[in-house]
């Protein structure tokens, strides 16, 4: 696999059904601040300020009257993501949409959250410069009295997990897969570059630019409140992940590596492929999946039943290549050791198209 560049993915535009999409509503209807009154002025100050975290970092001179906000398109952890426009911000053009994701300081109350908001402000700070089509740019970060705001590039073609079931069978064909997961490894290389992980790739953190003369999509990783620092080669330790997509190490002890970005990776490429996961949990053990998931990975027959079911399920699936099962057979390894890396998954004959 060459150099990544810009990749024109044809995908199928989804319109979202704004009955039963309750993200879609307008923002007097939205409860993000709570049942009564609406959204838009419980973003703005009130008599009841909360403490700024310390470690905020504001854009001089921007406030929340320099957005009109126009609908709720996301939620996260902590808070809303509101679709918008900019007004007056030195460096983003009059009207210009943009994401802008506000997180109720009251809702900072553990050391957790408050790690989690430092680490995603931080980090997208950091690769703003990255200049990397795959990442969509921190444009601005401020507070008011109630709220912290990160104001983000907007990308305009929804979930990645959306478009993936919009297709056919729930599932994309593999050079479209193959160009996806090409996008995505140029992210996780930035974001490595940085020495830092991401630890939570999956299609909901994917989204999709769409431009409007081509109608092409170009993928955006999203979501870096689960990123973390990490010396080159060493592993750190906390409970961060999307179970069905979390490494086996992650799972059991909470270590994470770049190794564990590619298992994550390499769930995402099976997932694209088929529609269906590397490993399936019963619907009865949904509710105590992160369980299941460590019994599976740790105790049964000391972890080689993981792998045995990993590689009966890769050569089950008639949708796989002969490309496509050898490349999923090295990344869904239980021993991180033992993994592609990222340089090694670009050069496997997987990717010779890009």
């Amino acid at each position: 696999m060459k150099k990544a560049t810009k990749i024109n993915l044809q995908l199928k535009i989804i319109a979202i059904n704004t009955t039963t999409n309750p993200l879609d509503w307008p923002l007097s209807s939205l409860p993000e601040g709570g049942r009564d009154g609406s959204s838009q002025d419980r973003l703005r100050p009130n008599r009841h300020p909360s403490p700024t975290p310390p470690f905020t970092r504001d854009t001089t001179g921007v406030h929340l009257s320099n957005f009109n906000l126009l609908k709720a398109i996301g939620r996260g952890l902590t808070g809303y993501v509101y679709k918008a426009t900019a007004i007056g911000i030195p460096g983003i053009p009059d009207g210009q949409l943009v994401a802008l994701k506000a997180i109720p300081k009251r809702k900072l109350d553990t050391p957790k959250l408050l790690e989690h908001l430092r680490r995603e402000q931080e980090c997208c700070i950091d690769l703003s410069t990255s200049g990397s089509p795959y990442i969509p740019k921190l444009l601005c970060s401020f507070h008011n009295e109630t709220h912290v705001f990160l104001c983000f590039e907007h990308v305009n073609g929804g979930e990645l997990a959306d478009q993936m079931k919009a297709k056919p069978g729930g599932h994309f064909s593999e050079p479209e897969t193959v160009q996806i997961a090409a996008a995505v490894i140029a992210a996780l290389e930035t974001i490595h570059a940085t020495g830092r992980i991401h630890r939570d790739i999956k299609p909901r953190n994917i989204l999709v630019k769409v431009d409007p003369d081509t109608k092409t999509g170009t993928p955006s990783l999203i979501d870096y409140g689960f990123s973390k620092d990490h010396d080159k080669g060493s592993e750190t330790k906390t409970l961060c992940f999307t179970p069905m997509y979390a490494a086996p190490e992650a799972l059991c002890d909470g270590s994470s590596s770049k190794a564990s970005d590619v298992w994550s990776l390499g769930v995402l490429i099976f997932k694209m492929l088929t529609s269906c996961l590397p490993i399936l949990v019963q619907p009865k053990d949904q509710a105590n999946v992160m369980l299941v998931l460590k019994k599976i990975y740790t105790y049964l027959d000391e972890g080689l039943f993981c792998e045995k079911a990993i590689l009966t399920a890769i050569d089950s699936m008639a949708l796989l290549s002969a490309d496509a099962k050898d490349l999923l057979s090295k990344i869904l390894v239980r021993d991180p050791a033992d993994r592609l890396s990222i340089a090694e998954i670009k050069a496997h004959p997987f990717f010779k198209v890009i």
